[in-house]
């Protein structure tokens, strides 16, 4: 196991990245559809997509793990004398260094990533099925970030657990379109809110439209 299972898992997926762009290509084995193969192409590219929106999500969700459990083992490795500060600053570096990161994006990403392991679990198993994206969950991390953790756990329970008190109606969070930059989930009183003719959702978004299933 260990590094080989590593890379044996990364081998499989660049050869179903392979598999997936010969079929977007029209380089199949078999058409998606013998009767219409444009018609059929046009809609198996759509479940290309739906399939990619799951993987990115399930990436992203790993790199923010690989991220944290790397972080708190250089930090055991370098012993409690090591100043804290420089840790930090080291631990940045390389993972800036790994994913072509800036310093001041890599450490963003490194406090993102702890805030989804340790303060915001639901997020994180979202993230992981795919349910939400890396924008959706750092739109959760922004707005949980001056709460304490019952706050944050309401919140994200709020969107996220059907079974919370008092659930988000209408559209769940992940079927919402991401937030762009600098909108965000909406902020306890937004949350409130009802739309006309639906109960409260994400703020700025349409109302919801059923996801393509990913073919399994």
């Amino acid at each position: 196991m260990g590094k080989a299972a590593v890379a044996k898992a990364y081998a499989d997926i660049r050869a179903a990245l392979a598999v997936l762009n010969a079929e977007v290509e029209g380089w199949g084995p078999e058409p998606f559809s013998a009767a219409d193969p444009m018609a059929g192409l046009a809609d198996g590219c759509l479940d290309v997509l739906a399939g990619a929106r799951e993987a990115e999500a399930g990436f992203a969700a790993l790199k923010a793990k690989a991220a944290v459990t790397y972080a708190d083992s250089a930090h055991a490795v370098a012993g409690p004398d090591a100043s804290v500060q420089a840790q930090e600053m080291a631990v940045a570096a390389e993972i800036g260094c790994v994913l072509s990161l800036g310093p001041r994006a890599a450490s963003s990403f490194l406090a993102a990533s702890h805030a989804l392991a340790t303060t915001l679990p639901r997020t994180l198993s979202a993230l992981e099925a795919g349910d939400l994206s890396w924008q959706h969950a750092l739109a959760m991390v922004d707005e949980t970030a001056s709460l304490d953790a019952a706050g944050a756990a309401a919140l994200e329970g709020h969107f996220l657990d059907p079974g919370a008190p008092d659930p988000a109606r209408g559209c769940p969070a992940g079927k919402m379109p991401s937030p762009g930059p600098g909108t965000g989930l909406p902020g306890r009183e937004d949350a409130r809110a009802p739309v006309q003719g639906q109960g409260p959702h994400l703020a700025g978004t349409p109302p919801c439209r059923e996801h393509r299933k990913t073919p399994h």
